[in-house]
């Protein structure tokens, strides 16, 4: 009797053990690069690049689920992405299995333009660490994680634009031509300013930007004070021109404001 029980003991301890952590490292060419304008340049204030990427999440039997994608961490010298299909825990890990990649972060600036550019160099895979093994790796890889980098970042930037029309023509200008969004009862703050209403800027039916607009007498005329912000979009496969990205947005917005 003992050395049955024994045996199951011993089985149920082996279908419990965590399945090993495996790490590799990873050699590639390709990278991500952002040209992007530096902070506080001639052309008007920029916030810098931040991400938005958080995996889809539900609660089940009292327990919260996550499946895709988020940053986990990000600094001036790494930043760590991480592909996930578990339930989290109360004190947060997962319970489950994840992918995690971890990228070398460089900068470099020159004149006006800043190169941010992001190098894989290590992927650590953990297979299912829950009893009834319901919670499979994902498919993703380095190439996924890139692709994201490169698609989930958005920046902020302010920039003004001079014209001989009166507030008030400018303001109707932005409500006839753009898509005006009111934030109900709430104000939104952008770099310190509170707004209560954004309008959205869009070419060929893509949205380019959402828009936050003040306006004030100046000289014979008005200034509009015009704070943007916009998701990056690569115009190749790992590279992002912010700079092109924001020279359109002006241009687009000058044509509105002296319509």
């Amino acid at each position: 009797m003992k050395k049955v029980l024994l045996v199951v003991v011993c089985a149920l301890l082996s279908a419990c053990a965590l399945p090993a952590l495996v790490k590799n490292e990873i050699k590639s060419n390709d990278n991500v690069v952002f040209e992007v304008p530096s902070v506080n340049n001639a052309n008007g204030y920029y916030s810098g690049i931040s991400f938005h990427l958080y995996p889809y999440s539900w609660h089940e039997s009292n327990f919260r689920h996550e499946r895709g994608a988020s940053i986990q961490s990000l600094n001036k010298d790494q930043l760590k992405l991480r592909f996930t299909n578990a339930m989290i825990s109360s004190d947060g890990s997962p319970i489950g299995s994840y992918k995690e990649y971890l990228f070398k972060v460089d900068t470099s600036t020159a004149g006006e333009i800043t190169k941010v550019q992001f190098s894989p160099l290590a992927e650590t895979i953990q297979p299912d660490t829950g009893i009834f093994k319901n919670k499979p790796l994902t498919n993703e890889d380095v190439n996924d994680a890139m692709a994201l980098i490169t698609t989930s970042g958005s920046f902020t930037f302010q920039f003004e634009v001079d014209s001989a029309y009166n507030t008030e023509s400018i303001f109707a200008n932005f409500k006839r031509l753009l898509t005006e969004v009111s934030h109900s009862n709430k104000s939104v703050e952008i770099l310190g300013k509170q707004f209560k209403s954004s309008y959205l800027l869009a070419a060929d039916n893509i949205q380019l930007a959402t828009c936050y607009v003040s306006i004030y007498p100046y000289k014979n005329g008005s200034k509009a004070v015009v704070i943007a912000t916009a998701k990056l979009v690569p115009d190749t496969k790992y590279h992002v021109d912010a700079g092109k990205q924001i020279s359109e947005i002006k241009r687009l917005v000058t044509g509105v404001v002296n319509n």
